[in-house]
C-alpha cells in the first residue's frame, strides 16, 4: 500500500461527511489515540454537526474517495507554553491510513496556504518518540531549530521565498 498514490484534498469540514468523521474519531479511540478536546466518537449526530460547524477557517480535513483520512490546522497566533510545544500546525491521519504518504500531502497543501494567505514562517513540532512525524516535517522543508524541554523537536518553515 506504501507505494500507491494516495487521492483526495483538503476541504473544509462540511456535516456533509459527518458520518466518516465519525469514524475517523472511533478509529483513533480504538487505537488509544482519541484527542482530549474532541467529542467522543459516539457523541449525539446534533452535537458532532454542531462541533464540526463551530470549526474555523483554521481547520481543513484530507478527504479522499469521500472518507475522512486526516484533519491537519494552522493555528492563528499562538503564544506562550502551548505554542513552544505544539507550534503553528497541528495534523493528524486516521490509523487506519498512516503511512500512506497523507501527511506528507496534507502539509504540502497547508504550507501553500499559509503562503497565499502571506504567513512568512511557521513552527511545526513533534515528540522526540514520533518518529512518523518528524519524517513529514523533514520531507516537506523543515529546519531543525532546537529540542525544546527534551521532548519536542521544533522545526522552522521560512515561507516567504
Amino acid at each position: 500500500m506504501r507505494n500507491q498514490p494516495i487521492g483526495g484534498s483538503l476541504f473544509r469540514p462540511s456535516v456533509e461527511h459527518v458520518s466518516s468523521f465519525r469514524d475517523l474519531l472511533h478509529d483513533e479511540a480504538l487505537r488509544g489515540q482519541a484527542k482530549e478536546w474532541d467529542l467522543p466518537f459516539d457523541a449525539p449526530e446534533m452535537l458532532l454537526h454542531q462541533h464540526i460547524e463551530s470549526l474555523d477557517h483554521t481547520h481543513y480535513w484530507w478527504i479522499d474517495a469521500g472518507v475522512v483520512v486526516g484533519r491537519i490546522r494552522l493555528r492563528d497566533i499562538a503564544e506562550g507554553d502551548f505554542y513552544q510545544t505544539h507550534g503553528d500546525v497541528g495534523y493528524e491521519v486516521r490509523p487506519t491510513h498512516q503511512g500512506r504518504g497523507y501527511a506528507t500531502q496534507m502539509l504540502k497543501e497547508l504550507l501553500t496556504r499559509a503562503r497565499e494567505i502571506e504567513r512568512n514562517h511557521l513552527l511545526i513540532t513533534c515528540r522526540t518518540s514520533n518518529e512518523p512525524s518528524r519524517k513529514v516535517i523533514e520531507k516537506c522543508g523543515g529546519v531543525l531549530r532546537d529540542i525544546y524541554q527534551d521532548d519536542f523537536l521544533r522545526y522552522d518553515f521560512q515561507l516567504d521565498r
